[in-house]
């Protein structure tokens, strides 16, 4: 990363960073697997290290879930000194996992598995609460232990 950069350029460059680097993964659902349990090709594919709901996927083989995405995310904002959380919550689709940002004492919304798989169409890049409320309803935060980020009570550098 640059020198140089404000807390929200430097966001902006490691969010940039992922989404040329890091791919969506998508697994089958029980159906699929089912289908496809005697392919070889299958097997190799889903049954491989590393695991995509943490930060090995995305660093060592360009993909990760939405768990894996956020962790990410949130190792690499830390390396950079910035306040950062791992929200646990529920949309549409289920289960999901984004992060929060402190700049400035305000807490911001990022959802990078959206702008990874969707672009940057909708705004889920430092979203207030009332941006992201209609897609992402968190369920824990803090000192939850869904994901390896410190606190933002914490001292962080």
């Amino acid at each position: 990363m640059p020198g140089g950069l404000s807390e929200a350029e430097q966001l902006l460059w490691l969010a940039e960073w992922m989404i040329e680097n890091v791919y969506v993964y998508n697994s089958l659902s029980p159906t699929e697997q089912h289908a496809n349990r005697n392919n070889p090709d299958f097997i190799r594919e889903t049954h491989r290290f590393p695991d995509y709901s943490n930060a090995l996927g995305a660093l060592m083989d360009g993909r990760a879930d939405d768990q894996g995405i956020a962790v990410t995310f949130a190792a690499l904002a830390y390396e950079a000194g910035i306040r950062i959380i791992s929200i646990n919550g529920i949309d549409s689709d289920g289960e999901r996992m984004w992060n929060m940002v402190n700049l400035d004492n305000n807490w911001y919304h990022i959802d990078m598995t959206r702008i990874i798989r969707d672009g940057w169409g909708e705004t889920f890049f430092l979203a207030s609460d009332e941006m992201i409320e209609g897609y992402n309803t968190p369920v824990s935060f803090g000192e939850a232990d869904f994901a390896p980020v410190p606190n933002a009570d914490r001292g962080l550098r």
